[in-house]
């Protein structure tokens, strides 16, 4: 797997010695699984139907913790390059509002990778509002 390199931090595109970097392996898979996390349901023109509905069940009312579990796991699982899942945990911080996503998984080569995914505007599962 082959991508070009985009800056995690702001979504730039990595150029480096004035030339686009290219993302291979771990670092692609990595980085197509954190678009995909960020990707709204309805947000890509060219599929509609991709994409997470934060709209109306993340930033709903209270998402149960089984319910953001189904959707990180599924969509972990769907991204091209990972062949399982070794952890996947949670952490509300409250005072920010942030949701972060860890994930442990074994890519095709059968390394062993660290996802980081993080999230603001959330409200920790049985919070009330």
């Amino acid at each position: 797997m082959a991508d070009l390199a985009l800056d995690p931090l702001t979504g730039d595109l990595v150029i480096s010695a004035g030339d686009l970097r290219i993302a291979t392996g771990a670092e692609a898979i990595a980085q197509d699984w954190n678009l995909r996390l960020g990707l709204f349901v309805g947000e890509w023109p060219l599929d509609r139907r991709i994409g997470i509905d934060y709209q109306n069940i993340i930033f709903g009312p209270k998402p149960p913790e089984s319910v953001l579990r189904h959707i990180y796991d599924r969509v972990t699982r769907e991204t091209a390059g990972i062949r399982s899942i070794e952890r996947l945990e949670f952490t509300f911080d409250r005072r920010t509002r942030q949701l972060t996503v860890d994930v442990a998984a074994f890519i095709e080569t059968g390394e062993q990778i660290t996802l980081t995914y993080r999230n603001i505007l959330f409200i920790e599962p049985g919070e009330d509002t």
